[in-house]
């Protein structure tokens, strides 16, 4: 049985500098809005946790499990995330710019208004993931795993003078986005009732 951590919330803001957390077990934990810019998670077990709002700017979460994690406006750039578990996850508007995401498992994660800009995601899995409008500029689309079975889908809703939303609803159009997440001739919408 993995030793359980508890850590003071305060400790991460006065310690983050020489906090290591290789091996931990923090599932569920709270870092929210928390600065936690170059910390260790190396094989750390974070399953569940909320980094809403949280700088994540050169973390190391390489073999972590972050299944089922909040990145709710993270910014994750030049983090490395190879080997991760990320299946599962929020990913509305964070930043993964120039993260390293090679083998990373996004299984059924979802990704709305992400930005991924030249993130290296060689042999990540991102199958039943629901990407929706995110960024991909500078991604080769050859290097990822079950490209064919990922969602790229947007509604848009007339009596919201066309601002897309992201769940169905009834007096919905949707839109069908190239493999990458751009909106598609909105001609070619198909209108859900």
């Amino acid at each position: 049985m993995p030793h359980r951590l508890n850590i003071d919330k305060e400790f991460i803001n006065i310690n983050r500098k020489h906090t290591i957390f290789v091996g931990a077990t923090l599932d569920r934990f709270d870092f929210r809005n928390k600065n936690l810019q170059g910390v260790n998670f190396t094989d750390a077990y974070i399953r569940g946790a909320d980094f809403t709002n949280a700088n994540l700017r050169g973390c190391i979460f390489v073999k972590a499990n972050l299944a089922r994690s909040c990145f709710f406006k993270a910014d994750c750039e030049g983090a490395d995330f190879s080997g991760a578990d990320m299946s599962m996850t929020y990913l509305r508007a964070a930043n993964f710019t120039e993260c390293k995401m090679w083998s990373t498992v996004l299984r059924c994660s979802i990704a709305k208004y992400t930005n991924f800009t030249n993130a290296d995601m060689r042999m990540a899995d991102i199958v039943n993931a629901m990407w929706l409008w995110c960024d991909f500029t500078g991604i080769d689309s050859r290097v990822l795993y079950n490209v064919d079975k990922a969602i790229f889908k947007m509604y848009i809703k007339e009596s919201q003078r066309g601002k897309p939303i992201y769940d169905q609803e009834p007096g919905c159009y949707e839109i069908d986005g190239d493999r990458w997440g751009s909106v598609g001739d909105p001609r070619s919408k198909k209108y859900l009732a």
